[in-house]
C-alpha cells in the first residue's frame, strides 16, 4: 500500500468513526457498547446496524440518502 492509498484509508476510518460517534451521542448509546470502533471488524459493524436499525450506506459512505432511510426506520 502506497502512501496516498494509507492516508485515503486513515481518512476514511476517521470519518467512519465521528459518523457514528456522532450519531451515537445523538441515540445516547453508552460509551461501551462503541468500543468496537477501536477495531472496526464487518461482526461488529453489522450488529450495530441491525440493533440500532442504521442504513449501512450511511454507515460506509456518508451518503444523506441513507441518513435519511435511517431517521425514517427509527421515527416511530
Amino acid at each position: 500500500m502506497n502512501q496516498k492509498q494509507l492516508e485515503e484509508r486513515r481518512a476514511w476510518k476517521a470519518a467512519f468513526r465521528a459518523r457514528l460517534t456522532l450519531f451515537a451521542e445523538q441515540r445516547q448509546i453508552p460509551e461501551s457498547e462503541m468500543a468496537w470502533l477501536g477495531r472496526i471488524k464487518h461482526e461488529d459493524l453489522v450488529r450495530f446496524a441491525q440493533r440500532h436499525r442504521v442504513d449501512y450506506e450511511w454507515m460506509l459512505t456518508g451518503n444523506f440518502r441513507g441518513l435519511l432511510r435511517t431517521v425514517r426506520r427509527i421515527a416511530p
